[in-house]
């Protein structure tokens, strides 16, 4: 699956979970629909079972979600679109540092 496919399951789900927030209804199958996104898009690279950590961080399970982490999964989609898979180690690195350390701001 190309990079831009993979963004767009994550955008799609995003979306979801941005709904359902916005109409106060119950976000567990939206969050859990976004978290597989998530850790499906970096799958079988080397950052696969850091996708699955940044999604359960971010949208723990059997939590409501919190819109405002919504951001976080924006620009990881916008990574995921521009391939950062294909980028040198140290500036790829430096990407997923860089949501890391947004991530650690939250105190998640």
């Amino acid at each position: 699956m190309t990079p831009a496919k993979k963004a767009i399951q994550i955008t799609n789900a995003r979306v979801l979970v941005k709904a359902d927030c916005d109409a106060a209804v119950d976000t567990e199958a939206s969050t859990e629909a976004l978290r597989n996104a998530i850790s499906a898009s970096l799958r079988g690279s080397i950052r696969g079972l850091w996708a699955s950590l940044f999604a359960f961080q971010l949208f723990p399970e059997g939590e409501a979600a919190n819109p405002d982490h919504l951001d976080l999964v924006e620009q990881l989609e916008e990574l995921i679109a521009n391939d950062v898979m294909s980028l040198p180690a140290s500036e790829r690195d430096s990407c997923f540092k860089n949501l890391d350390e947004l991530v650690a701001m939250l105190q998640i």
